[in-house]
């Protein structure tokens, strides 16, 4: 039975994901519950006293401090900044290579599924003459057509191929964490810590109790 190994996101491509979907989480519903609306319950109070109070000096002031207030521009700022980091980390996210794909020999080797062995063979020679490295051609390449010909063309390496997905066998099952490895590194436990209590204990209790003040 292969083994188990977990590792952490040292690419950041499963971070970005997760990322993503953290911001994503946290500005939709802020923008319903905070987007200032165009007049607030102050600015109705207030025209509806106009016809009786308009001319007071207390309601002219009053009028103006409600106008005057920076509250819903900073909301508006925030908000928009928020939309901008989520509109950019899924653009980033669109463009990321797929790491995990599924090994298919056939590809590796321009075929078609179920192609025949000669047509496999006939195959390996044309791309082998073609990117050898004796000849100048990509190593890398060279040796991932080797592996998948002996895949299609070896009994054992195929029934691996089709038991396991893998012309080797059974290989260790590899679980991604979502987070890069110096999250976890014991030298940034202090900045993590720190900025894991500043969004968590002063920035959520604000933007939650803000609304609900006068």
């Amino acid at each position: 039975m292969a083994g188990q190994q977990f590792q952490y996101d040292d690419s950041g491509n499963t971070f970005f994901y997760f990322l993503t979907s953290f911001v994503g989480l946290i500005v939709i519903p802020a923008t319903y519950y905070l987007w200032p609306r165009d007049q607030n319950a102050e600015q109705l109070r207030l025209k509806s006293l106009r016809k009786v109070h308009g001319r007071c000096l207390w309601y002219c002031l009053r009028l103006m401090k409600s106008q005057q207030s920076i509250i819903p521009t900073l909301k508006k700022a925030a908000l928009l900044f928020g939309w901008a980091v989520f509109l950019l980390l899924a653009y980033k996210v669109s463009k990321l290579d797929r790491e995990y794909q599924e090994y298919n020999p056939y590809e590796v080797l321009g075929l078609d599924q179920g192609a025949s062995v000669s047509e496999i063979k006939k195959q390996y020679r044309l791309l082998s003459l073609k990117f050898h490295p004796d000849k100048g051609g990509d190593e890398d390449l060279f040796m991932r057509i080797a592996k998948a010909h002996s895949a299609l063309t070896n009994d054992e390496s195929r029934q691996n191929w089709e038991t396991y997905g893998n012309p080797d066998g059974p290989k260790a099952t590899s679980f991604g964490i979502a987070l890069p490895a110096w999250i976890v590194d014991s030298k940034n436990s202090m900045l993590v810590l720190l900025v894991y209590g500043l969004a968590f204990m002063v920035i959520l209790p604000v933007v939650v109790v803000s609304p609900l003040l006068p």
